[in-house]
C-alpha cells in the first residue's frame, strides 16, 4: 500500500509537471510566432511592404514556414515600385538556439524557397556609387546557414525608362552549401561567402541594345563548371529592316552555339574590381552569319583593337584556351541596289 500511494504521487507529480511543460512550450510557441509577425510588420523600413497568408512556427524543432509571401520595394522618394518578390512558401529549419543565445550567430541547417518570382526594375547609372553610411546595412550576428535550396524561380528584370524587357529567366534552381555572412561581409560586392553552387535555369533572354538580343536554351552551374546550352546572339530585325533602322554601317549578326561549356569558374574582388578566371572554354557546332550594307555611309568612329578592348574591360578576365570545333562562319556584303 505504501510503495502504491508513493507510485501515485510521482505519477501526479509526472503529469503536473507534463502539463506545465507543455503550456509553457505552447507559450513559448506562440510568443515565437508573435514575435516573427511583430517584426515582419513593424521593423521594416516605410518603403517596403511585405504580407502574407499564413506563418507556422515550430520551437522545438527551430523551424518556421511562411506561405504565400509577397514583399515590394518602392523608391525611397517616390511611389514607383522598384522591385517586386512573390513567394509560395519559405521554410527554416534548424535554427540553432545555443548559437543564437550564447555565440552571436543564427545557424541554419537549410533555408528553402518554393516558387519565387521577382520582378525588378534596373537602376539609372549613377555617377557616384561610393557607399555611405547611411545605406550600409548593420549586421548584429553572423549568419551561418547549412544548405540553401531555391526551386522554380522566374526573374524578369525591366528598363526603368520605357518598361521594356531586359533580362529573363525562368525554372530557375539554386542549390548553395556551407552560405556565410558578417557585419564586414554583409556590405562588400560579394555579400556572402560560400561552399559550393549548383544553377540551372531556362530560356534565358537578355536585351542587348537596340539591334541585337540574346537568347539561351539553359544555362547550368556546377562545381564550378558552366554548360550553356542553345546560344543564340541574333539581330532584331532581318537585313532589309536592319538597314532601315541604321545611319551608317553595321552588321547583321545570327549567331547560334549549340552547346559552350568552362572548366573551373572562379571569381572574386580585387581593388573594388571583379575577376573571372576560368579554365578551357569548348565551344561546339557554332553557325555565325555576319552581313553587312555597305551602301550605307562609313562609320568612321574610332574603334578599339581587340587588345584595348580587353584591357578597358570592367573586370579582370582571366580564360586561358578557348577550343572551337565543327564551326561554320559566313560573311557577305551588300554592294548594290539590286541585292537585298
Amino acid at each position: 500500500m505504501h510503495l502504491q500511494r508513493i507510485g501515485k504521487i510521482i505519477f501526479r507529480v509526472f503529469l503536473g509537471l507534463l502539463i506545465v511543460a507543455a503550456l509553457l512550450m505552447l507559450s513559448v510557441q506562440l510568443m515565437a510566432k508573435k514575435s516573427i509577425a511583430n517584426f515582419v510588420e513593424t521593423k521594416l523600413p516605410s518603403h517596403m511592404q511585405l504580407e502574407y497568408k499564413l506563418i507556422d512556427v515550430n520551437v522545438l524543432t527551430g523551424s518556421a514556414k511562411f506561405k504565400t509571401i509577397d514583399f515590394r520595394v518602392r523608391a525611397v522618394d517616390s511611389l514607383k515600385q522598384v522591385t517586386r518578390l512573390q513567394i509560395g512558401s519559405l521554410e527554416v529549419i534548424g535554427l540553432g538556439y545555443w548559437q543564437f543565445l550564447f555565440n552571436n550567430k543564427i545557424a541554419l541547417k537549410s533555408l528553402n524557397i518554393e516558387k519565387p518570382i521577382l520582378k525588378s526594375y534596373l537602376k539609372e547609372k549613377q555617377t557616384d556609387t561610393s557607399q555611405t553610411d547611411s545605406n550600409k546595412i548593420g549586421l548584429l550576428k553572423q549568419i551561418y546557414i547549412d544548405e540553401i535550396n531555391v526551386a522554380n524561380g522566374d526573374v524578369t528584370l525591366l528598363k526603368g525608362d520605357n518598361d521594356s524587357l531586359a533580362m529573363k529567366l525562368d525554372s530557375v534552381n539554386i542549390k548553395i552549401d556551407h552560405v556565410t555572412t558578417n557585419d564586414s561581409l554583409i556590405n562588400s560586392k560579394i555579400p556572402v561567402a560560400y561552399g559550393s553552387l549548383m544553377f540551372e535555369g531556362t530560356s534565358l533572354y537578355a536585351d542587348l541594345g537596340p539591334y541585337e538580343s540574346l537568347k539561351v536554351g539553359k544555362v547550368k552551374v556546377d562545381e564550378g563548371d558552366i554548360t550553356i546550352s542553345d546560344l543564340k546572339i541574333k539581330s532584331k530585325y532581318s537585313k532589309t529592316k536592319l538597314s532601315w533602322h541604321l545611319h551608317k554601317e553595321r552588321d547583321y549578326i545570327d549567331l547560334l552555339i549549340p552547346e559552350v561549356s568552362f572548366e573551373h569558374i572562379d571569381f572574386g574582388i580585387i581593388q573594388k574590381k571583379l575577376w573571372v578566371s576560368t579554365g578551357t572554354g569548348k565551344l561546339k557546332g557554332a553557325t555565325l552569319e555576319i552581313f553587312r550594307d555597305k551602301l550605307l555611309p562609313d562609320d568612321t568612329e574610332r574603334k578599339k583593337l581587340y587588345s584595348e578592348a580587353l584591357r578597358k574591360l570592367p573586370i579582370q578576365l582571366n580564360v586561358p584556351k578557348v577550343e572551337i570545333s565543327d564551326s561554320y562562319i559566313a560573311y557577305s556584303e551588300r554592294v548594290n541596289r539590286e541585292t537585298s
